[in-house]
This record gives structure tokens, C-alpha cells and sequence, in this order.
């Protein structure tokens, strides 16, 4: 199996190499647990120059942008991948008549990524910015109005869900602060606001070890 996977992988790169290529855009759907801890990261720096990405041995990912934004809980992950790191081009080598998402299989582990590169797709907007823009506007009351706050707390609920929290006290303060803005704007009603201001109470307790990087 493994000989049979390693001619998979030679095959996948002698592919996109008779097209000279020699890096190839890939789309990945980041879900719930990953996104908590993204958001994290962004809300403790939102100038941060890189991003730290946990996968499996393999990942899944796409040369179509619209396969990551469809399965995306709100980040997409989009680069471009050099020929080293594909696994193997699945889609590419099937039969021209069987159905197709442009999947690529890279290789996997704990990936380093430029902050460019990790995009926040808004869940209930149409937003789609870097995830560093909108952690650094929920912290700026002069640049709230360009932040779907519904958005924002999507992203809040998939850190309490899977127990994330900041780990410094300026992501503390940014979220606090945003929770303030959205608050008294009006954001959200009743049982909404109450909901979202747990999360916000939740997510803000400062815990220095609260995601793996």
C-alpha cells in the first residue's frame, strides 16, 4: 500500500510539473476547533506575521476558492502550496467523468502560515478579509461599523465550545471592548444579548496556555 501511495504522490507532482508549474493555490475550509483557536491568535496579535495550523498527517484541500468558502465555519486558509507539500492531486488523476472538487491532498502536521493566508469568511456577511483585519477592527470603536458583529460571535461560540480562550490581556481588552460597542449599539436582543455576553465573559478570562501554540 505504502509503494502504491508513493507512485499516487510521484504521479500527483510529475502531473502539474508537465503544466510548469511549480506551486500550486490551494483552498482549505477551516471548522469549528480550528477556527477558536485562529481567532485566538488573531485577537491576542492582530499584527502578527504568521498564524500556526494544526492538520492530520494528510489534509484535505481545493483549487476551487469556492469548495473553502462552502464548507468553511468562517476562515479559510488559501495559499500557494509548492509541489513538495502535495501528498497527492486525487481529483486530477480520476477518470475524466467522474465527479470532481479539485481536491488535492497536502501534507500534513503543525503548518506555519503568513497571516495573509488565513482569511475570515463571514458566516452571516459577505465579508472576506484577513482574520488580523477584523481582530484589529473589533478593537478600534472608529472602525466597529466595518465589522458584522454576528460574525464575531459566530466565531466567539466556536471558542467556548471547544473551552478556547485569549491568552494575553489585549486580546482580553479587544474583546471586551467590541462586546461594549456591539452592546450598546444594539446589536442583539433579549436572550441574544444575554447569550453573547456569556461567550464574550467566557472568552475573555485570560488563560496564558488556553490554545496549543
Amino acid at each position: 500500500m505504502k509503494t502504491l501511495y508513493g507512485k499516487y504522490h510521484e504521479l500527483s507532482r510529475e502531473f502539474f510539473e508537465q503544466q510548469d508549474k511549480t506551486t500550486v493555490r490551494v483552498h482549505r475550509a477551516v471548522r469549528k476547533g480550528a477556527v477558536a483557536e485562529l481567532f485566538a491568535q488573531a485577537l491576542d496579535d492582530p499584527e502578527r506575521d504568521e498564524f500556526f495550523f494544526k492538520t492530520t498527517v494528510v489534509s484535505n484541500h481545493s483549487t476551487v476558492k469556492q469548495i473553502g468558502a462552502d464548507y468553511s465555519d468562517g476562515v479559510v486558509l488559501r495559499w500557494d502550496a509548492t509541489l513538495g507539500e502535495i501528498a497527492t492531486a486525487v481529483d486530477f488523476l480520476r477518470p475524466g467523468n467522474v465527479p470532481s472538487e479539485a481536491e488535492l491532498h497536502l501534507l500534513g502536521g503543525t503548518r506555519t502560515l503568513p497571516a495573509s493566508s488565513v482569511l475570515h469568511t463571514g458566516t452571516e456577511s459577505q465579508f472576506e478579509v484577513p482574520l488580523t483585519e477584523t481582530t484589529d477592527r473589533i478593537g478600534s470603536p472608529s472602525q466597529m461599523e466595518l465589522v458584522d458583529h454576528r460574525d464575531v460571535a459566530n466565531a466567539l461560540k466556536h471558542m467556548v465550545e471547544r473551552e478556547t480562550r485569549v491568552a494575553t490581556e489585549a486580546g482580553s481588552r479587544r474583546l471586551r471592548s467590541w462586546w461594549t460597542t456591539a452592546e450598546h449599539s444594539g446589536a442583539f436582543d433579549g436572550a441574544a444579548s444575554e447569550r453573547v455576553e456569556k461567550m464574550v465573559s467566557y472568552a475573555s478570562a485570560v488563560d496564558p496556555d488556553a490554545y496549543w501554540v
